[in-house]
């Protein structure tokens, strides 16, 4: 969520026949000053930020009266005059939780695509200071295996650009540029990722490598540089979908929004991230990432807060996958989501072949990893999942989802009996996602198996405190004897369930 601060500095928003203009503090109807005092207009201002989202009225208070103490009248006096100002209907109030602005589709940023608006990239040709000839041929072939990396994210756009030409010319939001040097059997690749519009470098590393297996190392170096710019560039688009760039308002901006708030879970940041990827599939329908996070996001308040039933949420999140699999059927991360929703209908089969499918579209994908790995624990083959959740990790430190791998990663370690990485990585898991009573159960039985009663007696306190529940919504998605030891774990510390 922005500021009204961030609004006031540098955005325009239009709603129906209203124009919201954030620098010069104005609003006019088709032309015309429609009169709105400066709390009004403030309050205006931080709804116009939300993009359609509700927006709670302690955040109302902090942003608009900062650090004053007001009484709730104030506000509703101030949405009052809203109301009249612009007519009923266009301030709609969420019964105990805030006030929301209706976008609709008078909205004309609601035409915007999510193919205008996603991010694209110019790699260059990676220059060889020495101009050796087998230096040149070894720079055009990590490019062009760069080049091929990232275009299987199909998120992100992806163009090619030879040295000497006017980059200015690119209209791309990120170039990636790099260099090769070689001394004798040492070689040092760099390469460096900068902002367009600011020329700001936002990533760069080097690699320094000893000649060995050419075709390995360039596989190798090429696999460094694409994990890096996709993670760097996916950080960077969530900081302007959530820090007041201009562009802000559309169905891409909304889908980043959805997953900086899945990458916090909370309850509270769940329901934000659902209601970010809703609006971006009603910004644009032929946009299928929103549809198919959408589907896992329901998978994962099911699993985390059991919002709903295991019925009700595969009943609400597999249409959501049959349309993304309708707009983008070679999308590794819609097979991934589909492999998840297989396995919570309890075929595993199914599930497996999904994942596989999806890793073989984009090795690269950390959903498909994921997603494999997941398979890989339900068919007991704990050491192959352990392998494949901690590729994730290594392949992006900072996925969304890392939270929930490294609960995954505990339970692999815990289901082959390494009960140290198993309480590690668990309690990790605690710390990242401390809503989630899964990862306190699970810890609570890895404490048990470890005889340390007095902390594993304490987590399960904590776990039961949150869902007394909760072991009856883990059962769907686990094989009766791998439940076995999980409860044995739990029957060492007291557990009656």
């Amino acid at each position: 969520m922005r500021s009204s601060t961030a609004l006031t500095a540098q955005e325009e928003f239009r709603f129906g026949p209203f124009r919201l203009d954030g620098l010069r503090r104005s609003l006019t109807r088709d032309g015309a000053p429609v009169r709105l005092g400066a709390r009004a207009l403030d309050i205006l201002l931080t709804l116009a930020a939300a993009a359609g989202e509700t927006v709670g009225k302690s955040e109302l208070f902090a942003q608009v009266w900062r650090g004053l103490t007001v009484e709730d009248g104030n506000l509703q006096v101030q949405i009052s005059a809203l109301r009249k100002a612009l007519g009923e209907g266009w301030i709609v109030t969420v019964p105990g939780r805030g006030y929301r602005l209706t976008i609709g589709s008078a909205n004309p940023l609601m035409g915007w695509s999510a193919r205008q608006e996603r991010p694209s990239i110019a790699v260059m040709a990676f220059s060889s200071p020495d101009h050796d000839p087998d230096q040149e041929c070894f720079c055009r072939a990590i490019a062009e295996d760069v080049i091929t990396g990232l275009a299987r994210s199909r998120w992100l756009c992806v163009k090619a650009w030879d040295v000497g030409s006017d980059a200015r010319r690119l209209n791309v939001r990120y170039l990636l540029q790099g260099s090769v040097r070689r001394d004798g059997s040492r070689i040092r690749v760099t390469a460096r990722l900068i902002e367009a519009e600011t020329a700001d470098h936002i990533w760069a590393e080097r690699f320094d490598r000893t000649v060995t297996d050419g075709f390995a190392l360039q596989d190798e170096i090429a696999a460094g540089i694409i994990g890096a710019v996709l993670r760097t560039v996916s950080d960077s688009e969530q900081r302007r979908a959530m820090y007041g760039r201009p562009d802000g308002f559309g169905a891409w901006a909304a889908y980043q929004r959805g997953l900086w708030y899945l990458a916090r879970p909370t309850a509270t940041h769940f329901v934000r991230a659902r209601q970010s990827f809703q609006f971006a599939t009603e910004a644009d329908p032929m946009f299928a990432a929103p549809c198919y996070r959408l589907a896992h996001l329901l998978i994962l308040e099911c699993a985390v807060y059991q919002r709903r039933s295991v019925q009700e949420t595969v009943s609400l999140a597999r249409p959501l996958v049959t349309r993304a699999m309708e707009l983008e059927p070679e999308e590794a991360d819609v097979h991934a989501v589909a492999s998840s929703v297989a396995a919570w209908q309890g075929d595993w089969k199914s599930a497996l072949a999904r994942a596989e499918r999806s890793v073989s579209i984009n090795p690269n994908s950390v959903s498909a990893r994921r997603a494999l790995g997941f398979c890989l624990l339900n068919f007991q083959r704990f050491a192959d999942a352990q392998q494949e959740f901690l590729r994730c990790l290594h392949m992006n430190p900072r996925d969304p989802l890392n939270w929930l791998i490294r609960l995954q990663l505990g339970i692999a370690y815990y289901s082959g009996h390494l009960y140290e990485l198993a309480a590690e990585t668990l309690a990790q898991a605690s710390v990242a996602s401390p809503g989630d009573p899964e990862a306190q159960f699970c810890l609570a039985a890895t404490l048990g198996q470890l005889d340390r009663k007095i902390e594993a007696r304490a987590t399960l306190e904590q776990a039961t405190s949150m869902v007394p529940q909760r072991l009856p919504t883990i059962a769907p998605r686990r094989r009766a004897e791998d439940l076995e030891h999980l409860l044995d774990g739990l029957r060492r510390v007291g557990w009656r369930g």
